[in-house]
């Protein structure tokens, strides 16, 4: 089941309350095959270049998965999906992307207190 463009706009409009409260930047990842493959999809290359976590200028990152956010510092998350523990993958547009893939338990773990149930949205 696709996640609902309601739940996702609401987790942006969530992230940025957050992300006015602590006055810093929040990037909202949203990976859909999260839930089938039990991993998440971080990009760090495109094309050679630095990209998504090894680019961005967000101090936090929000993760949505369903209907759970997980927020993690990008400072953790990049240690993390630098440190050669998990495998990555090629994928994106032209397979120019460079994807390292990360137990959703492990981003979990990471984010500790900081996850966010968001609401169920009626239809």
């Amino acid at each position: 089941m696709a996640l609902d463009w309601r739940v996702r706009f609401l987790a942006e409009i969530i992230a940025r309350e957050i992300a006015l409260l602590l006055q810093c930047y929040i990037e909202v990842k949203h990976d859909l095959k999260t839930k089938p493959s039990g991993r998440v999809a971080i990009e760090i290359r495109h094309n050679g270049q630095p990209s998504g976590l090894l680019a961005t200028q967000a101090t936090w990152w929000a993760i949505v998965v369903g209907r759970e956010m997980f927020l993690l510092k990008t400072d953790t998350l990049r240690r993390c999906v630098l440190s050669g523990e998990y495998s990555s993958c090629f994928g994106g547009d032209g397979k120019a992307s460079e994807l390292v893939l990360v137990p959703l338990a492990k981003i979990r773990s990471l984010a500790g207190q900081g996850v966010v149930l968001l609401p169920e949205v009626p239809r």
